[in-house]
């Protein structure tokens, strides 16, 4: 990959989006101008590592943008998507060539960053003991061809997801090879825990690998495809929405399914991939188009409030109120209660001030007649819930696609990093 050429059509993509060349047109002496593109576009909820300082920037003057009119410029704070500013800013700490800048990087990258493009091994082996007169040991294989394998002493499982039905398959090998009903019941009463043990050690290995293959999926692909695979639920079942021959409420379910799942197991992989890219921002250059485009996908959904910039947080907040709306809780009650109580509902009471600090059991409070039971009441709340209109789950879509090519685009280029 040419990694000058990478990020000079990534900011030519930029410039050409509408609302960043509605823009950027109107401003007025171009030809004295940077513009420098933010590291970051989203409200940075939860990111723990601070936003890199190297911005990229070009020469407005030019377009499309050449390696000649690019540079990565520092001594800014940028809070917009981007900022125009004079050549001749005083601010301007630093100004490298994008050659130079993308030399200096590639010379920092290391080796975590290919983390996220690990190589998945599940071929371990486990063991453990069992007590019986005729099986000493449980083991975990998953290279095995079957199921079950008995091996002398041993019984081998290739799977141990499911651990009643792990049982079944083992008794029915056992059976196959006509061992003693006595037997099979004395392992059953004895297998129980060591199964359970093994299950709880399973892991995979993630290996760095030294290069990789082109047709060869590796850790993020292999979200990439999965997350895939639910968006091709979540259109289906967008396309049903209002159709006579189907059930309304099981369609508008499945998309509520796939939108929390995913809001649920994506927030931590975008910030992950967010803070990697504080940390080595020639991965961002080299994707920030899709960055923008995600934020922007998710900055255009029919919001109740409008903020500036995009927020995974507040995103994930609307979808699991909405999915609290659909499966609410057994008590249908969708607002609280206020209890007016007699003048003698509150009876033998009694302040406890001035305790000393750090005491538990003799703490400041208030007590009176059937507190316990006040206790109690106080422990009913409700769910927050929120109405989403059909506007936005259509919208959502966008949100989910963009956040593939995000992944693919990440993928692609760290595979190029090696």
């Amino acid at each position: 990959m040419d990694f000058v050429a990478r990020i000079l059509e990534q900011m030519n993509r930029f410039i050409a989006n509408p609302i960043a060349s509605a823009d950027l047109q109107v401003v007025p002496k171009k030809d004295e101008k940077y513009v420098l593109v933010n590291n970051s576009f989203m409200f940075r909820d939860g990111v723990k590592t601070i936003k890199n300082k190297k911005y990229l920037a070009f020469d407005l003057a030019v377009n499309p943008i050449i390696k000649e009119s690019c540079f990565v410029i520092e001594g800014f704070e940028l809070k917009g998507d981007f900022k125009i500013i004079s050549k001749n800013d005083p601010k301007i700490a630093k100004k490298t060539n994008i050659e130079e800048a993308v030399q200096e990087e590639k010379q920092t990258i290391g080796e975590m960053i290919f983390v996220l493009m690990g190589e998945i091994d599940e071929n371990i082996e486990l063991v453990e003991e069992i007590e019986h007169d005729l099986f000493k040991a449980l083991e975990y294989k998953p290279a095995n061809h079957d199921q079950i394998t008995i091996m002398g002493s041993k019984i081998s499982c290739k799977s141990l997801e499911d651990e009643e039905e792990t049982w079944s398959a083992i008794e029915s090998k056992l059976r196959e090879l006509t061992i003693p009903d006595d037997s099979i019941n004395a392992l059953k009463d004895t297998i129980g825990t060591p199964l359970s043990k093994l299950k709880s050690q399973i892991y995979l290995n993630l290996k760095i690998p030294a290069s990789y293959e082109d047709h060869k999926q590796y850790f993020l692909d292999i979200i990439s495809e999965s997350i895939k695979q639910q968006i091709s639920l979540y259109s289906t079942a967008l396309g049903k929405i209002g159709t006579a021959t189907v059930d309304g409420q099981q369609v508008m379910n499945e998309i509520l399914r796939v939108s929390y799942n995913f809001v649920d197991d994506s927030d931590t992989l975008l910030r992950l991939i967010t803070s990697i890219c504080d940390l080595k921002p020639l991965l961002l250059w080299l994707t920030f188009h899709e960055h923008y485009l995600l934020t922007d996908t998710i900055k255009n959904l029919p919001w109740k409030k409008q903020n500036t910039k995009a927020s995974l947080k507040v995103y994930a907040e609307t979808i699991k109120k909405a999915r609290n709306k659909a499966f609410h809780s057994l008590i249908p009650f969708s607002k609280a209660f206020v209890v007016k109580l007699p003048d003698n509902a509150i009876q033998e009471a009694n302040l406890r001030i001035f305790s000393e600090f750090g005491s538990k059991s003799n703490s400041n409070r208030l007590d009176y007649k059937d507190k316990e039971l006040v206790d109690v009441l106080m422990e009913f709340t409700r769910t927050s819930e929120e109405m989403v209109s059909q506007t936005f789950w259509t919208k959502n879509l966008n949100v989910l696609t963009n956040s593939t090519n995000l992944l693919d685009e990440t993928a692609l280029c760290i595979r190029a990093l090696r």
